[in-house]
């Protein structure tokens, strides 16, 4: 969060400082479903932010605010000699500073814009609501409840035919503290709009702690990726000349 000041502390001096600068506002939508990954057992993620930025040279530095909606598979012992695999909704918030660089494809109205940035989360519902296991894809998680019901002592447990290994292999996420992201876009530009089609790879630090021992913690990244769209218009902020008055 503090880089995150400083980012807003710098975009607000380059504004002030540099001239020829333009501003601009954004709003991106990104989507990861199944077709995407076919391996990956996240159902889905989605991603809105409204973004706030200047160019110079190319050179795009602009901060977002948003959020993203998390639909994730886990497995749920509800049901009697039937293994389950149910979708636990979450959702996070995110400011997101980012540094572009724009390509502009000569005599045409395509460029490539190109950056990186860092996803700071706020109020996450993520924490303490799902556990994973090291030896299991990303997010193959189940909820805490069922995690709490195994044996440590006992290397397998079968619940409704989901077979569980021992209880100190588990993981509980007790925080989700940001996520470095990389954003790789072609935009069209038609008057004063332009939209983009962007992918968008992340990798996400989670912070946990054993589910047997917690005095044993430790932090993983996760990676996920997401593509989708994005509209850009710019905002115009002309100072007025200032015009002597006439003479007497």
């Amino acid at each position: 969060m503090k880089l995150s000041l400083l980012f807003i502390i710098s975009l607000l001096f380059c504004s002030r400082s540099i001239s020829q600068v333009q501003y601009f506002v954004e709003y991106n939508f990104l989507a990861k479903n199944k077709f995407i990954d076919l391996n990956n057992p996240v159902h889905a993620i989605a991603s809105n932010n409204v973004s706030f930025g200047i160019e110079k040279n190319k050179t795009l530095y602009s901060l977002a605010l948003g959020r993203e909606d998390w639909f994730l598979n886990f497995f749920d012992n509800g049901v009697v000699n039937r293994p389950q695999l149910n979708t636990y909704y979450c959702r996070t918030h995110k400011l997101t500073p980012m540094i572009e660089r724009q390509f502009v494809i000569p005599k045409s109205n395509f460029s490539f814009r190109l950056g990186v940035g860092c996803k700071f989360f706020f109020l996450n519902q993520m924490k303490d609501s799902l556990s994973y296991s090291l030896d299991r894809e990303f997010f193959r998680v189940t909820k805490p409840s069922v995690i709490s019901a195994l044996d440590p002592n006992i290397s397998e447990t079968i619940i409704d035919g989901v077979t569980f290994k021992s209880k100190d292999e588990y993981y509980y996420i007790t925080s989700v503290p940001y996520a470095l992201t990389a954003n790789f876009a072609i935009q069209y530009s038609f008057k004063k709009w332009a939209i983009k089609l962007q992918y968008e790879p992340t990798l996400m630090r989670v912070k946990t702690r054993n589910a047997a021992n917690s005095n044993l913690k430790s932090s993983v990244f996760f990676f996920y990726n997401n593509i989708g769209l994005g509209v850009n218009y710019p905002l115009n902020f002309k100072k007025k000349e200032k015009t002597s008055p006439p003479n007497q």
